[in-house]
């Protein structure tokens, strides 16, 4: 995971932005070989519960990561959070500018900032009554 820059996604700003796209500019051949499984999971069924395994595991760090501020994790938002931010770096390897990488990846930062409290962190503050 500290490999991917997915560690920093808790902050999920331009840091964190230009975290991801340094780490998978440092070593592509690690990225691309991870969406070269996936592909060949399709053809090779022996290969894909390795890769079913590394998805949830990325899966769960953008998961852990939402808690962690308080989000709301219900309906699926970990996964599409992280098949947002999945597709970007495959664009990014493939055709498109770090620049317009860099801006998608806020702007999908901002979205998450959209997204609902947990009703966890909102019984909480509820109980702890006004500052």
């Amino acid at each position: 995971m500290q490999e991917t820059g997915l560690a920093g996604i808790a902050d999920f700003d331009e840091g964190f932005a230009d975290s991801l796209i340094t780490t998978v500019s440092a070593e592509p051949e690690l990225q691309l070989f991870q969406f070269e499984m996936l592909l060949e999971s399709r053809r090779n069924p022996k290969t894909l519960s390795m890769v079913e395994g590394l998805y949830e595991t990325y899966v769960g760090t953008v998961e852990e990561a939402l808690s962690q501020r308080g989000l709301d994790t219900t309906g699926g938002a970990s996964l599409a959070i992280f098949a947002a931010l999945d597709g970007l770096m495959l664009q990014f390897l493939t055709i498109t500018n770090p620049t317009k990488i860099r801006s998608a990846v806020i702007q999908v930062g901002k979205l998450v900032s959209g997204l609902p409290k947990s009703s966890d962190t909102a019984g909480r503050s509820a109980a702890q009554g006004p500052r």
